[in-house]
């Protein structure tokens, strides 16, 4: 289904598009061009809609908005965490929005997969991730 002519807003567009089965979240720096596209070129190839960000929306509030919306408009979370998955402030933003469509709205699945760190080390904010994490969490304190 195409969205109406007639929404002169772009964001308002998108809220009519039909939306990606799964949202990619990842660390670009880490995993772009590498288990990202891996992952993306094969749900694609056997049928499924994916959604990831490819450095093709600009900056700023639309992008934040767009992103977010896709979140809530796929059902499958799929969070490629790495070494600097938490010190990037769109990460963390974009985690925030899946953990909390997962907590208030049924059908929701999230996938964490865990590139090149520990699972413990994610939950205890140690280690490489701990470091990352803690470098990017002062930029939600303004």
């Amino acid at each position: 289904m195409s969205p109406p002519d007639y929404l002169p807003d772009p964001l308002a567009r998108e809220e009519v598009k039909d939306y990606s089965k799964v949202f990619l979240s990842f660390r670009g720096r880490d995993t772009r061009t590498g288990l990202a596209d891996l992952l993306h070129r094969s749900l694609v190839k056997t049928g499924i809609r994916v959604y990831r960000d490819k450095n093709e929306l600009c900056r700023g509030k639309v992008f934040g908005l767009k992103l977010l919306s896709a979140i809530t408009r796929s059902r499958i979370l799929i969070l490629i965490i790495s070494e600097n998955y938490g010190s990037k402030a769109w990460c963390l933003c974009e985690l925030a929005q899946m953990m909390e469509c997962r907590r208030n709205k049924a059908g929701y699945t999230a996938l964490p997969v865990f590139y090149g760190v520990k699972p413990c080390d994610v939950r205890h904010q140690a280690g490489r991730f701990g470091d990352g994490f803690q470098s990017g969490t002062w930029r939600f304190d303004d």
